[in-house]
């Protein structure tokens, strides 16, 4: 996200749960996370839609939202019961004390998944795409990979940069991860 710096208010969303991947037996909550960058309370409408992986609109609300001058958090609860991939989208939107109107964006991905082992067998369905390579400190890979094992994740697929790949034209050589198995181990 590039944050507009001059807006006094700005807004992330998040989870409690890695990568926003709920189970069946969790608590689903996203988090519209407002930070107020003024000295004053601000009045703000926040819009919001849920879609699923077809982008069809599942539900939507509208509501005032008072963020303080210490920030707020307006909490979502999606209420979806089917396993699948889902996006969150909305603005919140609000006008200074100049007149000036202001809109920022609200977007995040999450899912439902049924993401735990069953009688210590691994969800042969659920994996992720990560991009874990680009972190290059030191047990990354290994701390990533037993979080996502003990999710229930069966595989973690990895993108290559061709620029790691063909760094001279004409000349190939693939970069250690690309080597390594994507089924995770136990």
């Amino acid at each position: 996200r590039i944050e507009k710096i001059n807006d006094p208010v700005t807004v992330s969303v998040g989870s409690d749960e890695f990568g926003n991947i709920f189970g069946p037996d969790e608590e689903m909550a996203l988090r519209v996370c407002a930070e107020n960058k003024s000295n004053r309370p601000v009045s703000c409408k926040i819009e919001y839609g849920l879609y699923d992986h077809n982008d069809v609109l599942l539900d939507s609300a509208s509501e005032p939202f008072e963020v303080g001058t210490e920030g707020d958090v307006f909490e979502i609860r999606p209420g979806i019961t089917r396993f699948g991939t889902y996006t969150l989208k909305g603005k919140l939107t609000y006008t200074d004390l100049d007149g000036k109107n202001y809109q920022e964006k609200i977007e995040a991905m999450f899912s439902l998944a049924d993401k735990f082992a069953i009688e210590g067998e691994k969800n042969k369905r659920l994996g992720v795409c990560s991009h874990w390579q680009m972190f290059l400190g030191e047990g990354f890979r290994e701390k990533h990979h037993t979080i996502l094992a003990e999710m229930g994740a069966n595989w973690d697929r990895s993108e290559i940069q061709w620029s790691l790949v063909e760094n001279e034209k004409g000349k190939f050589s693939f970069p250690a991860h690309a080597t390594m198995p994507m089924t995770l181990k136990d």
